[in-house]
């Protein structure tokens, strides 16, 4: 079993374009598995049902960042997430807050879980929000954010 002892900001090396990153390849990859299903209005709760468990931009993207699925048993509590894939909770606690942020349309918190400043030529972004019904026609957006950032190197 894997130690809690991981932060997300040093996997993600401090930038929020690997974290925006991280959130669409998660929800792509998370929205393929049969026991799994994308909905976003868990916000860190889950429901099991017939083996499927439910999770939000949030889950799928710890769960891309950890490279690791969480099961039913595992994606229930922040402590059971946290210990599953390696992180300690209070750190994994703030970064699925800032992720839920950010699928709202809100990057500023992931910047601030970063440790960024949020760069007021950025302002000017007008995200979707990321619904469970939905979430696939706003995510070319997201790449495209995330690709602006990761040339202005953050």
């Amino acid at each position: 079993m894997n130690q809690p002892i991981r932060k997300i900001r040093d996997i993600l090396e401090r930038k929020p374009s690997k974290a925006i990153q991280c959130m669409v390849d998660g929800l792509n990859k998370q929205s393929q598995r049969s026991d799994f299903e994308v909905i976003m209005v868990t916000f860190g709760l889950w429901v099991r049902k017939k083996g499927v468990c439910f999770g939000c931009a949030a889950t799928c993207t710890i769960q891309e960042i950890a490279g690791r699925n969480l099961d039913a048993r595992s994606i229930g509590e922040l402590e059971f997430r946290a210990f599953a894939l390696g992180f300690e909770p209070a750190d994994l606690e703030r970064f699925e807050y800032a992720i839920d942020n950010l699928r709202e349309g809100v990057p500023q918190t992931v910047f601030s879980y970063l440790g960024i400043d949020y760069p007021d030529e950025l302002k000017k972004h007008d995200l979707p929000r990321l619904n469970t019904t939905d979430w696939r026609e706003g995510i070319g957006q997201y790449i495209a954010y995330a690709n602006e950032l990761k040339k202005s190197g953050l």
